[in-house]
């Protein structure tokens, strides 16, 4: 008579994947907070503490196949772009028109992607020159992004978010490990989450103060933009005239904390609201008045 599957496997003393019966989901919570804590490579020796030492070897290069493979994934785009600004710069332009078109055919590669490619491996290359800490935040952001699209034919820039991140958490030297370079990606990475939970008015408010440090003070890397005082102060009166227009005494408010510098900007915002509300106020407190007269007026 025949064994039953259960019987079978009993027999043949199969074990369900694991080995181990299910861990407690709070213990996993706990273990989980607590690896987050740790850098990469501590983490990692956590998890080999209590795997047998016949397959420590297997789990180690297991780990370093998946990151290879991620890291492959996450920067190939970038790779793609290293490779066509090198090809753009080396061929003559119509050629390289000719050659956009001929991939276009072949592989559905458009010009516009092509572009892309290539201005956002640029920004990369000058924003984070070391190619350690370039690949592990590709890894850690799989790529997605990083960089912003330039509009109005303006050149591409490192996305806002990143760009706050890495003012907190600059890029390691030359020489840092890589699994020292993946965890700095991974507290930019909490940054830039943090950046982007916050209010879409904050955001804007940021990428307008760093649009205008570019403006005034230049940019550095590959594609220096040169810093341009006459356009600022223009740009500055324009911003004043269009505050003053929409209300005068919020563009006052403005105009004492230029004069004096003891005002912080967030501070000189508050009085323009207090302004504001009190200009409101007398607005109202007149207008009752002119409208109580002119009832007077028509009883007598």
């Amino acid at each position: 008579m025949s064994k039953t599957m259960k019987q079978a496997i009993e027999s043949a003393n199969v074990k369900p994947a694991g080995g181990r019966a299910k861990t407690d989901s709070k213990a996993i919570e706990a273990m989980l907070a607590s690896d987050a804590k740790l850098s990469f490579k501590e983490a990692i020796g956590n998890v080999l503490l209590r795997v047998p030492k016949s397959a420590q070897k297997m789990v180690t290069e297991g780990v370093n196949f998946l990151i290879r493979s991620v890291q492959t994934q996450a920067h190939n785009w970038y790779e793609c772009g290293v490779y066509l600004s090198k090809i753009k710069n080396a061929i003559h332009p119509e050629d390289f028109v000719r050659l956009s078109g001929i991939l276009k055919d072949r592989i559905d590669l458009t010009r516009d992607k092509i572009t892309t490619w290539i201005n956002n491996s640029d920004v990369l290359t000058a924003v984070i020159p070391t190619d350690e800490a370039r690949d592990a935040l590709l890894v850690v952001s799989g790529g997605r992004g990083l960089v912003d699209r330039g509009k109005d034919g303006n050149p591409a820039t490192l996305n806002g978010a990143y760009t706050a991140a890495l003012k907190k958490h600059p890029v390691p030297a030359s020489g840092t490990s890589y699994e020292d370079c993946l965890d700095w990606a991974r507290e930019v990475s909490i940054v830039v989450a943090k950046y982007n939970a916050a209010s879409p008015t904050d955001n804007r408010y940021k990428a307008c103060k760093g649009a205008f440090e570019r403006l005034l003070n230049g940019t550095k890397g590959r594609f220096p933009l040169s810093a341009n005082l006459k356009e600022s102060v223009s740009l500055l009166v324009e911003l004043y005239r269009m505050v003053d227009v929409k209300s005068q005494p919020c563009a006052l408010a403005a105009l004492e904390a230029f004069e004096d510098s003891s005002i912080a900007p967030a501070q000189a915002g508050t009085n323009a609201m207090a302004l504001l509300a009190q200009a409101k106020q007398t607005e109202t407190a007149v207008n009752a008045a002119t409208v109580g007269a002119r009832k007077a007026s028509k009883t007598a």
